[in-house]
């Protein structure tokens, strides 16, 4: 049960990681710039080989989807390694 919940906690995390800031108390601010660039280079590498999400094309009709899937991973993947790294996402206030 314990086990569902952290991964729900990160999935929810993960899904909502691409429009977060994140915070690591334990460093500088100025190093969040860097950790975040480091985790979306390192997420777009490991996608780049997902059917041609990158190269824009309108004669296939699931272009759009791939697109869209690719970004989710990549948002999924950069949330993974700045928890990784001890950030965490930090709440828009409402």
């Amino acid at each position: 049960m314990k086990r569902l919940f952290i991964i729900g906690a990160f999935v929810s995390l993960a899904g909502c990681a691409a429009h977060a800031p994140w915070v690591n108390t334990k460093l500088p601010k100025s190093q969040w710039d860097k950790d975040w660039s480091t985790c979306k280079r390192a997420a777009e590498y490991r996608t780049s080989g997902m059917k041609d999400w990158d190269a824009p094309t309108s004669s296939d009709p699931w272009a759009d989807y791939d697109r869209q899937k690719a970004k989710e991973v990549i948002s999924s993947q950069v949330a993974s390694c700045m928890i990784g790294l001890g950030y965490l996402p930090v709440e828009k206030k409402k």
